[in-house]
């Protein structure tokens, strides 16, 4: 999954798989708080892709990085 790792609606997209079984490797452009993955089952961040700000135009990185991610 590539998201940002600090958004609300991330965790909650991370929770619920996780709770129904899925294994799932979250890549994010920011570093967040890792601890709250921590207590999830078969979730890793494999790669934070860089440090950054929370704007808007930051968000957009996100698909500029699809190329990174897949390799």
């Amino acid at each position: 999954m590539l998201s940002d790792m600090g958004s609300i609606h991330t965790k909650s997209w991370v929770k619920s798989l996780s709770e129904r079984g899925c294994s799932i490797m979250l890549f994010s452009l920011r570093e967040s708080h890792p601890d709250f993955y921590a207590n999830l089952n078969d979730v890793q961040i494999k790669y934070a892709l860089a440090k950054g700000s929370d704007s808007y135009w930051d968000k957009v990185k996100y698909l500029r990085s699809i190329s990174t991610v897949k390799n």
